[in-house]
């Protein structure tokens, strides 16, 4: 099947770069798209599609498919040419190739900073009405004493009336970029960036690149092959690539997380030393500082896949490739350490899982952009379905502007599933309702709807109905918005309160809401720093005589329990503090559980008869309940505050259930006792007045979002030990779905559309 951008009918393609370092060109006329490059990992079990570009005057490709073991060809079938429109992005896509094959310094991408470079004149000819003004620019830009070049884009119909947006910064600085080779360009400047507009100007090269497509039959797990694409006059080709099940990582900057920044990095170097997971193979796609944005979709495109000066993403890496340094003098520089942890994690965790004698190897894809809010990784198509939304251009992206650069370039890759880790830059906005179509919880459902019309077009390729997970914000995330956390983890699950639900089928869910960076809340005497955000512990400060306290192993439940000494170490740097917590191990070991259908309990019902209230929960299939707080644990008087993420009951006399929503005076914490394997005891003897509401995991205070509302953790003596939370599970140590209910009749009644009147 082919995409348009007016009907799902069009190839949606992309190009890549490393690969053409590697392989013989000529005249920049024919590439391999992204993320097509050595070591690439294709989806085991379905149609992968090989594409990328070819100059409008080539009219056949065919690609071979090589077994590297015996040298055998195991399948040979003609490309697709197809037309000009599906080919897109920044530039004109073969035109940084041309700088290549030229020997001209190529570097250059939005928010790239570096001397002009031809790369960029690649960018100013596709955002200029002709090669003239694009001199005219590139001029401009090396006589400028400032270090960037701003392109202001049209205002998409999902910016506020009458809103302009400049949402592209090119950036130059002193330094010439390297090549991917590790060549430093000598001849950086005006010069070179004019001979970009001559490669790129629709004046000097009328005749756009057309793309070409090849599908390929479904191959089971493992191999190692090399693939060809051949025109009349050039073969390209890439090696070592293997089948397996693939991945895609989105979201923001917990998501982009570097495994370099996690307390189970120790752990995890070890055994990749000693060759575990290395069926793990690994692709970025930007990072923390460069993100790549496009006011049409990029269906193919050249943006990012030209290494910056730190070489890191742009290529997939095995386990071998990824943990060699990537500059000199700095052993640290590794595509893994600067990995998305998350990510990682979660391959890790399901490598684990399934224990497999062989692994099936697991390519994973990061594309994460830190500070982004949902809107910039929405199309336009499924912008339109929603209201409320916080279409805010001062943002890192503009609305659409990253799917378009960042999730376009993927869509014709087939996958297995997708990861997401997003909402902090969303908490202030509307939280919403998919019962409704309004704010945050339409978005998340329309978002995974479009994502999977898009890459399952081509029929056999990615599944209609591929996996999708989320990840809950953490404790500590609310970017100054405390009262509005609850309400928005609800709306990350579009409203039902659990994954998967009738809007957002197969979908998974992996909670961080009791995953708040344990050593944030440390302050002097007990940490070396008074400012905010985890720093190195005063190890003196602990102990029988001193002011601070460490929790005990038994405080710690067992998934997180290895860790208890590497935490007290406080070695692993942190990144901005507790909004980017440290514990990325646990959220990958509940997204890969959560994959293979292990779910929180959720729950499922209430009754109260005769001064008693049982709670009764689902999703106990694999696991039974668990308590964790002691009855001493609810006592607020040794509290900071008010309120927590325990369990909190509202009851007042001459109240109603709506005066719990505004009126915090009525809400009290309440014991939880054992029931059942599948039920838990709410301990009202000492509470008269009628019993209104209660919730769990739902704070709605500000400072109240932690499970350790304890006052010597509030005081910074005494760190808050994650996955502490009330109820988790006994055999897998999950914690239990939050929720509100209203008490009607003696039942529980959540709020629309969840469901909890069993």
């Amino acid at each position: 099947m082919i995409y348009s951008r007016t009907k799902m009918a069009d190839s949606l393609l992309f190009f890549v770069s490393k690969l053409l370092l590697l392989c013989a060109h000529v005249n920049g006329d024919f590439a391999f798209g992204v993320p097509f490059t050595d070591d690439a990992v294709l989806q085991r079990g379905v149609k992968a599609s090989i594409y990328g570009i070819v100059d409008a005057d080539i009219t056949t490709v065919t690609v071979s498919v090589i077994d590297e073991a015996t040298g055998q060809s195991v399948t040979a079938v003609p490309a697709s040419i197809l037309p000009s429109s599906a080919a897109g992005g920044t530039a004109n896509p073969l035109c940084q190739q041309r700088c290549i094959d030229a020997g001209h310094c190529c570097q250059g991408s939005i928010s790239s900073c570096q001397k002009p470079s031809c790369a960029m004149g690649c960018i100013l000819a596709g955002r200029t009405k002709g090669v003239a003004e694009c001199k005219a620019q590139c001029a401009n830009i090396e006589n400028s004493k400032q270090c960037s070049y701003s392109v202001v884009s049209p205002a998409s119909p999902f910016h506020n009336p009458g809103e302009t947006t400049q949402n592209q910064s090119i950036q130059m600085c002193s330094n010439c970029p390297m090549l991917s080779n590790g060549t430093q360009c000598g001849a950086c400047g005006q010069e070179e960036c004019t001979a970009g507009c001559e490669f790129g100007s629709p004046d000097v090269q009328p005749k756009a690149p057309n793309a070409w497509k090849a599908v390929l039959a479904p191959m089971t797990a493992g191999g190692s092959y090399t693939i060809e694409a051949k025109t009349p006059n050039t073969v390209i080709s890439i090696s070592r690539v293997t089948y397996g099940d693939v991945f895609i990582c989105s979201g923001q900057s917990n998501m982009a997380l570097a495994i370099n920044h996690t307390f189970s990095k120790p752990a995890l170097d070890a055994k990749i030393s000693s060759g575990i997971y290395h069926n793990i193979r690994i692709f970025q796609y930007g990072d923390m500082g460069t993100m790549y944005q496009e006011i049409e979709p990029a269906y193919v495109t050249t943006t990012g896949t030209l290494h910056e000066v730190i070489p890191t993403s742009g290529t997939w890496g095995n386990m071998t490739a990824a943990t060699t340094p990537r500059t000199k003098g700095d052993p640290t520089f590794t595509l893994f350490n600067l990995f998305s942890a998350t990510c990682f994690y979660f391959g890790q965790a399901l490598t684990d899982e399934r224990k497999e004698e062989t692994p099936v190897p697991i390519g994973l894809i990061q594309t994460a952009i830190g500070g982004s809010q949902i809107e910039a990784w929405m199309p336009d198509s499924a912008l339109a379905e929603c209201k409320n939304e916080s279409l805010n251009s001062n943002g890192q992206s503009p609305p659409a502007r990253l799917f378009n650069g960042m999730i376009a370039p993927f869509v014709n890759y087939s996958v297995q599933g997708f990861l997401w880790y997003q909402g902090e830059n969303n908490v202030g906005g509307d939280p919403g309702n998919s019962d409704n179509n309004t704010g945050y919880g339409c978005e998340m459902v329309s978002m995974i709807k479009s994502w999977r019309q898009f890459f399952s077009a081509e029929p056999g390729t990615t599944a209609s109905d591929a996996p999708f997970g989320l990840v809950s914000l953490a404790a500590g995330g609310s970017e100054g918005h405390d009262t509005n956390m609850a309400a928005f983890r609800w709306s990350q699950t579009g409203n039902y309160g659990e994954l998967p639900n009738q809007a957002m089928p197969n979908t998974f869910l992996a909670h961080a809401y009791d995953m708040g960076d344990p050593m944030d809340n440390l302050r002097p005497p007990c940490s070396a720093s008074n400012s905010w955000g985890p720093s190195p512990t005063n190890k003196s400060a602990f102990g029988p005589s001193g002011p601070c306290i460490w929790p005990p192993a038994s405080a710690w439940n067992k998934a997180v329990l290895p860790l208890r000494d590497i935490v007290f170490q406080n070695m692993a740097p942190s990144f901005m503090g507790g909004i980017h917590p440290r514990f990325k191990y646990e959220v990958g070991r509940r997204l890969a559980l959560a994959y293979m259908g292990v779910e929180s309990p959720t729950l499922s019902g209430c009754s109260m008869s005769d001064g008693k209230l049982e709670l009764q929960f689902k999703n106990l299939d694999y696991d039974d309940l668990l308590l964790q707080w002691n009855v001493s644990d609810y006592n607020m008087s040794n509290w900071n505050g008010k309120d927590s993420s325990s369990l909190m009951v509202c009851a007042g006399e001459g109240a109603t259930s709506s005066d719990c929503a505004s009126n915090m005076s009525l809400w009290q914490a309440a014991p939880l006792l054992p029931g059942s394997s599948k039920s838990l005891m709410v301990q009202i003897s000492m509470i008269s007045s009628p019993i209104l509401a209660i919730r769990y995991g739902w704070p709605m205070m500000t400072g109240a979002d932690t499970c350790c509302p304890n006052n010597l953790v509030a005081k910074g003596r005494k760190p808050c030990v994650p996955a502490s939370c009330p109820i988790i599970t006994s055999n897998n140590s999950l914690p239990a779905n939050p929720f509100f209910a209203e008490i009607v009749n003696g039942k529980c009644q959540c709020l629309k559309p969840q469901d909890c009147s069993s």
